[in-house]
């Protein structure tokens, strides 16, 4: 969840799907500002949600659609739609962090890789 000028911001995972994932933008006063009618294909797995100073929203999740399991960065317009979504595959299976904007604005996003253990 993030709360940034009047507004909350919520990413999850559906109970039918962990391959989907959902965003719901409310105002301070709990009306619904906007939400996701469908999930973008292949991401899943949805760990944080972050609101710009103009308001628009930024999803950080998997994307099971590649090779091996990517990051990916999906901005959302002030009422919901799609600006851009840019998956970074950096070599191994990948595991979607945190994301933090720094004070001039530029995103942080942190991950990790994954290894299955037998």
């Amino acid at each position: 969840m993030n709360y940034r000028n009047g507004n909350i911001a919520l990413i999850g995972n559906t109970t039918l799907s962990l391959s989907e994932h959902k965003v719901v933008v409310w105002d301070s006063i709990g009306n619904l500002k906007w939400s996701s009618a469908a999930s973008l294909l292949d991401q899943g797995w949805a760990t944080d949600v972050l609101i710009d100073s103009t308001d628009n929203t930024y999803t950080l999740c998997q994307n099971f659609g590649a090779t091996q399991t990517e990051i990916e960065l999906t901005k959302y317009s002030l009422v919901g739609s799609v600006i851009y979504r840019q998956a970074f595959n950096i070599g191994i299976d990948a595991t979607s962090g945190r994301m933090e904007f720094l004070p001039n604005r530029d995103l942080v996003i942190t991950g990790t890789n994954g290894r299955l253990l037998v």
